[in-house]
């Protein structure tokens, strides 16, 4: 256990990964948002385009953000 886990995040970082379930092959989108952790995610579908919906997290300085990013 971190001992600094309850002073602040840790390091974050900026990247996310995709999960292909068919070819169980994973995919680095591109750097669109700040480091964050703990956020939230799920799939979606926005203009008939799948794909992976993130909102809010925290920031490296313990704050929290509120934004909602798609990735189609």
């Amino acid at each position: 256990m971190d001992p600094k886990a309850h002073l602040g995040p840790g390091k974050l970082t900026g990247g996310a990964f995709l999960l292909d379930t068919e070819s169980l092959m994973w995919e680095k989108l591109e750097d669109g948002h700040s480091p964050r952790g703990w956020c939230a995610s799920t799939t979606a579908c926005i203009d008939g385009k799948t794909g992976l919906l993130m909102y809010g997290g925290k920031s490296p300085t313990n704050g929290r953000y509120d934004d909602v990013l798609f990735y189609g």
